[in-house]
């Protein structure tokens, strides 16, 4: 989660401080850096393909509130996993029919997604230190390989 400092000055204009906040322009760079290696790493291609798939799978349906990953983000590791597949499951079993999964691919294919990202999470910890210490401008920046073709993505071999 990402946090926004305002401030207004006498005037009430609003100031932000962009420009003093975040990265070092060398912490920048290699945020970037890192953040390019991995996004050519093996487990981002397949996570990529697998996230890109359940996308077009759920059909515009969305499995989880923000309220529920704010409520579970608080407990530990393992009961907020064993919540989330809980869930998981759950509301696949309650709305399957919105989707193009059978249930256990759902379920299966979901877990999977996660289980990649937490091992790229704990393989680049000092990359997400890093973006999670970053301004806005510069995690728009960071990101940006990975948001160029996201839309595309959705939409190949649709046609």
């Amino acid at each position: 989660m990402f946090f926004c400092i305002t401030i207004t000055n006498s005037n009430g204009q609003l100031i932000t401080n962009e420009q003093d906040s975040g990265l070092t322009k060398e912490e920048f760079q290699q945020a970037k850096d890192k953040y390019l290696q991995m996004v050519k790493s093996k487990e981002y291609v397949e996570l990529d393909k697998l996230q890109t798939l359940i996308a077009k799978k759920l059909n515009g349906n969305s499995i989880m509130s923000s309220d529920d990953a704010i409520k579970w983000s608080s407990q530990s590791e393992n009961k907020a996993e064993e919540n989330f597949k809980k869930h998981i499951r759950q509301w696949l079993n309650n709305n399957i029919e919105k989707t193009d999964f059978s249930s256990v691919e759902g379920f299966n294919m979901i877990c999977k997604s996660f289980e990649i990202t937490d091992v790229m999470m704990k393989k680049n910890k000092d990359l997400y230190d890093m973006i999670a210490r970053a301004n806005r401008r510069q995690v728009s920046e960071i990101l940006q390989p990975e948001h160029e073709n996201r839309y595309d993505k959705l939409f190949e071999h649709s046609n």
